[in-house]
C-alpha cells in the first residue's frame, strides 16, 4: 500500500514538474515574441516618424514659399483693391508668424495645438485668434 501511495505521490510530483516546465517554456517563449515585436514596432515607428518629419519639411518648405511670394505681391494686390482689404494682410501676416514658428523641434503638443487652431479658425472670430495671440507670445 504505501508502495501505490510512493507510485502516486511520485506521478503527482512528476505531473507538476511536467506542467511548470510546460509552462516556463511557454512564458519564454511569449518574452521572445515581446522582444521581436517591440523591435519591429520600435522600427516601424522610426521609420513612420521619418516619413512624416520629411513631408513636414517639405510641407514647411512651401508654406514658407506661398507666403514669401504673397507678400512680395501684396502691394499689386492691394492696387487692385482700393479699399486696402486690410484684415487678408493681417490673417497673412499671422500665418506667417505660425509657419515661421513651426520647426522640427516643436513639442507634439504645441504641433497638436496649432492643429487644433487652424482647424477651428473657420469657426472662431479673428479678434478672438488676435487676443489668443497677444496671449501666447
Amino acid at each position: 500500500m504505501e508502495d501505490k501511495e510512493y507510485r502516486q505521490n511520485r506521478e503527482s510530483k512528476e505531473k507538476i514538474i511536467q506542467i511548470f516546465s510546460d509552462f516556463m517554456t511557454r512564458i519564454t517563449m511569449f518574452e521572445e515574441l515581446v522582444d521581436a515585436g517591440s523591435k519591429l514596432l520600435v522600427g516601424f515607428q522610426q521609420a513612420l516618424a521619418r516619413g512624416v518629419v520629411s513631408e513636414l519639411e517639405c510641407l514647411l518648405h512651401d508654406a514658407s514659399g506661398a507666403i514669401q511670394t504673397a507678400n512680395e505681391n501684396w502691394p499689386l494686390f492691394q492696387g487692385e483693391h482700393s479699399n486696402g482689404n486690410l484684415d487678408s494682410y493681417l490673417a497673412m501676416y499671422e500665418n506667417e508668424r505660425i509657419v515661421r514658428s513651426l520647426n522640427l523641434k516643436s513639442s507634439p503638443g504645441e504641433l497638436e495645438s496649432y492643429c487644433l487652431m487652424w482647424s477651428l479658425r473657420p469657426f472662431v472670430d479673428d479678434d478672438i485668434i488676435r487676443e489668443a495671440w497677444s496671449l501666447v507670445q
